[in-house]
């Protein structure tokens, strides 16, 4: 009984010990949670802590760095609908207008219109969540301009939309300004120099050559060009023509033209100067042999060299001597359709030391046509990506010459069926056409610039010619007026005129009447069948014009064959 007591008190003992225990742990196990809690917290307030040092330094960054950029360049902010939210400082101080007068206001209404198009791709760059570079022209409060190097990119949503568009710009006035003016310089020069090259260089001959009609055409690559075209009379049945093309381009490649054509003038003056009086003619191989001679050095030293064809057209003896050196074969038309081009014999001027040209000849017929250009015109690069070549030139001028038998009218048809817009050029083109009107003709020929500039010429040329074909002089100044009225016409509501295409005129003189026929490229012009009403409170555009070249004309036609016109004005000779 005694045992039985004591195993229960320690039972007790033993029970109450591990209750005690379990407080003991309980107590232990709340005091450890409570300090990881406590910890934790702490923990986290250092990381909210740093979060917050990492964010103020990072905003002020953004300041500093948005300070920077406000200080260098302009800054915009609009809203998709393209309302202007923000402009910095330095938006204010470059376009004059003030905080108040942008804010609020389209974007667009500060536009240059000269950048259009430039706008245009900028608002589908946009509109197709793309950034956008580029320079613009803007416009200033005061009705001026300034200029920016621009980026603008858009500014996306939560939900993938445009919030707002951001522009960052760079002021480059300075800049365009200086390009603006060295241009202008630049268009100076090449003004100056394209003046140069029509005067000098590619100048039309005389419009008077006995027995030849002579037309040329020349279109420089670069505004300014190294071809060169003159036309030398020795006499009154035997002309020189001289095509030439200096390497290279530019302003260089004139001045050296020009040299080269001034060479053959003082060589022709040196040459009949050391011959006995009444001596034959230097021929062409003697000529080219000593412009070579004399510019030979100085084209070496330049590293250049020149091409040329030189062309002798000697009525008298029926003969068509040349020499070429190095440049686009010229070609030999026949009256019957065929052709014999007149090949090189030396290379070009500069490049070998020997001087001495060989010459080549063939009879020539009372109906042959010469033609010459500079191998820019065979060079383009047509709409399949091939050169023209000669084959096609060729080919094309044997139709053109027949349908066509004036030397403006051929040629200019030439240009406009090989040179039209989808035609590359990558070099300068220069052509030249020589026809011989029929034999003992006493046709005369004028070509004008289709411009107003152009009247007093006209009418100096068809009153010359009526009134020495026999008509009163009130007769042919109504012809004259007539001729007048056909010009403006043509100048002022001309269709489908070739640009620096001139118009040519023919006078036709018999013992009963003068026929003068004005001839252009361009389109069909069909005239009232039927005189029109005059109305007077229009004047002059009420049909005075057709009543007046009706009235001064015996007869008038108005015709048009392959691109074409011809206006042809007959006037009788009163007895």
């Amino acid at each position: 009984m005694l045992q039985l007591n004591f195993l229960t008190q320690w039972t007790q003992v033993i029970v109450f010990a591990l209750c005690l225990l379990v407080v003991v742990l309980t107590f232990v196990a709340k005091m450890n949670s409570r300090r990881s809690e406590i910890k934790a917290s702490k923990q986290a307030a250092q990381e909210m802590s740093d979060l917050l040092g990492k964010y103020r330094a990072v905003v002020q960054t953004l300041e500093q760095q948005k300070m920077a950029l406000d200080q260098h360049a302009i800054v915009s902010i609009v809203d998709a609908e393209d309302t202007i939210l923000y402009a910095n400082d330095k938006l204010i101080d470059i376009s004059g207008y003030s905080r108040d007068e942008l804010l609020g206001r389209k974007q667009y209404e500060f536009r240059h219109p000269l950048n259009a198009a430039d706008y245009a791709d900028l608002r589908e760059s946009l509109a197709n969540g793309k950034i956008w570079h580029g320079e613009l022209q803007k416009r200033r409060s005061d009705g001026g301009s300034y200029w920016v190097a621009s980026t603008s990119f858009p500014v996306l949503s939560d939900d993938g939309g445009v919030q707002q568009y951001v522009t960052v710009q760079t002021d480059i006035t300075e800049l365009r300004q200086t390009e603006i003016a060295l241009q202008e310089a630049r268009d100076r020069e090449l003004d100056i120099g394209n003046r140069i090259q029509r005067t000098l260089l590619a100048a039309s001959p005389k419009q008077q050559m006995h027995g030849l009609w002579f037309s040329h055409y020349n279109q420089a690559s670069k505004g300014i060009d190294g071809d060169f075209v003159d036309v030398i009379e020795l006499g009154d049945n035997c002309v020189d023509i001289i095509i030439g093309d200096v390497m290279g381009k530019g302003v260089p490649a004139a001045l050296l033209g020009a040299a080269t054509k001034l060479q053959f003038g003082r060589t022709l003056a040196e040459l009949y100067a050391h011959q006995d009086q009444g001596g034959e003619r230097p021929e062409p191989r003697a000529i080219v042999s000593a412009v070579h001679k004399a510019m030979t050095p100085h084209l070496q030293a330049l590293e250049s060299f020149v091409t040329l064809a030189y062309i002798r057209i000697d009525l008298d003896r029926k003969l068509i001597a040349w020499v070429g050196c190095g440049h686009e074969e010229s070609l030999l038309i026949h009256g019957n359709g065929g052709s014999t081009p007149l090949p090189n014999q030396q290379p070009p001027l500069g490049i070998l030391n020997t001087s001495e040209c060989e010459q080549s000849e063939l009879p020539l017929a009372a109906d042959d046509i010469v033609f010459l250009c500079s191998d820019g015109l065979t060079d383009a690069i047509g709409p399949d990506g091939e050169h023209l070549g000669r084959d096609i030139v060729n080919t094309t001028l044997r139709r053109l010459v027949r349908e066509h038998p004036t030397p403006t009218a051929a040629l200019h048809s030439l240009r406009q069926e090989l040179l039209h817009s989808t035609v590359q050029l990558n070099d300068d083109v220069t052509m030249a056409l020589i026809m011989r009107p029929a034999a003992n003709t006493t046709d005369t020929r004028y070509e004008l610039p289709i411009e107003l500039q152009s009247i007093s010429a006209l009418r100096q040329f068809v009153l010359e010619r009526s009134l020495h074909a026999g008509l009163s002089e009130a007769d042919a100044a109504m012809f004259e007026l007539a001729s007048v009225e056909v010009f403006t016409n043509i100048v002022r509501h001309g269709k489908g005129l070739l640009p620096d295409a001139p118009l040519e005129i023919i006078a036709h003189c018999t013992e009963q009447e003068i026929v003068l026929e004005v001839i252009h490229v361009g389109d069909a012009f069909t005239p009232p069948a039927q005189a029109v009403e005059r109305d007077l409170s229009a004047f002059p555009e009420g049909g005075f014009g057709m009543a007046i070249i009706r009235g001064a004309c015996s007869a008038v036609e108005f015709l048009h064959h392959e691109g074409v016109n011809t206006v042809r004005m007959a006037r009788m000779i009163r007895g």
